[in-house]
């Protein structure tokens, strides 16, 4: 008898009887469904999805925006390192003598032309910087910072006397967009 298992009586819950009369058990009625606007309804959640799709979508279009934005950093070539790499290709018969003359003055052009006054200065260090008449009763800090740099190469700042024209005016009358000189004639 050790090896039978025990099985132990079922009992089943009888309603209690009150009187003649039997005790109801609570209904419980379920929950009305919360209106489609409000929090919990059905058109609040798809709504409410929306906008973390959305949330979602531009938190990842500000990530993109924020990697284009950040600078590029390039490696930082020497002209001395161009001419070599230029003077290789040349001798490998890659390029002709010319394409690596004329390349490597677009490169020394591109390198210039990213400079602001103040590096020019410090590049070229003339012996004299003029500009128009115009700046000299128009003082700016950049004025300031370019009168210090030509101070600091042993060059003096001069101011013309002349009629002032704007190098932008020069390159829109070259390329035909304004004529400047017919503007400052009238």
């Amino acid at each position: 008898m050790a090896d039978e298992p025990v099985v132990e009586p079922v009992v089943k819950p009888v309603d209690t009887v009150v009187g003649s009369a039997v005790e109801p058990e609570a209904v419980v009625e379920p929950s009305p469904e919360p209106h489609p606007l409000a929090e919990g309804g059905t058109r609040f959640n798809e709504v409410y999805a929306r906008m973390k799709q959305a949330e979602e979508r531009a938190a990842r279009i500000e990530g993109m925006l924020a990697q284009q934005q950040r600078p590029q950093t390039q490696p930082q070539y020497t002209p001395e390192q161009v001419a070599a790499y230029l003077q290789q290709q040349v001798d490998r018969g890659e390029i002709t003598p010319m394409q690596g003359s004329n390349a490597l003055s677009q490169f020394n052009a591109q390198r210039i032309a990213n400079l602001t006054a103040v590096q020019t200065i410090q590049l070229l260090k003339p012996a004299i910087y003029v500009k128009g008449a115009d700046s000299r009763f128009n003082p700016t800090q950049g004025l300031q910072d370019e009168s210090d740099a030509i101070a600091a190469v042993g060059g003096k700042l001069m101011f013309t006397d002349e009629v002032t024209y704007h190098s932008t005016d020069l390159v829109r009358m070259m390329r035909g967009e304004v004529d400047a000189y017919a503007e400052a004639a009238t």
